[in-house]
């Protein structure tokens, strides 16, 4: 089992963020075989590596995207009455360092999978039509 790509970020991130991202990535490296033939692409360790690493940052940005997206919507929601949302001892509120960082990372993210000829869209495809794209669509220098 190979997660080189993986283990270069998840070391990083938060212990119950991490496991569920490593997990998640895990479960796509068992699948990856059975991916490979859906996709009628030969599976090299080097596009394994890669659809694995397109996994874990899928679930990183998916994690991300809910909270964010449901800490937006929920102060929108609740109006100008309210000023966040107190989530344990944290208010999460748009002027929050939590909920700024959570916008960074997501930006970050779209990021680096843009320096990587990928998008978010290119992301949330099946993974048959994923591991396609990254061996026949995507620009050979990336």
């Amino acid at each position: 089992m190979s997660l080189r790509y993986v283990n270069a970020f998840a070391p990083e991130l938060p212990y119950t963020l991490r496991e569920q991202v490593l997990d998640y990535a895990r479960s796509v490296e068992a699948a990856s075989q059975e991916i490979s033939k859906e996709a009628e692409v030969k599976l090299t360790d080097e596009l394994r590596d890669q659809l694995v690493l397109v996994a874990a940052v899928r679930k990183l940005h998916s994690i991300c995207s809910s909270s964010y997206w449901l800490l937006y919507n929920s102060t929108r929601l609740l109006g100008n009455d309210v000023s966040g949302v107190r989530v344990g001892g944290t208010t999460f509120s748009p002027e929050s360092a939590h909920f700024r960082q959570l916008g960074a990372l997501l930006s970050d993210l779209e990021a680096v999978l843009n320096d990587q000829g990928l998008s978010i869209e290119v992301v949330r495809q099946p993974y048959p039509q994923i591991l396609h794209f990254l061996a026949n669509e995507r620009k050979p220098d990336q």
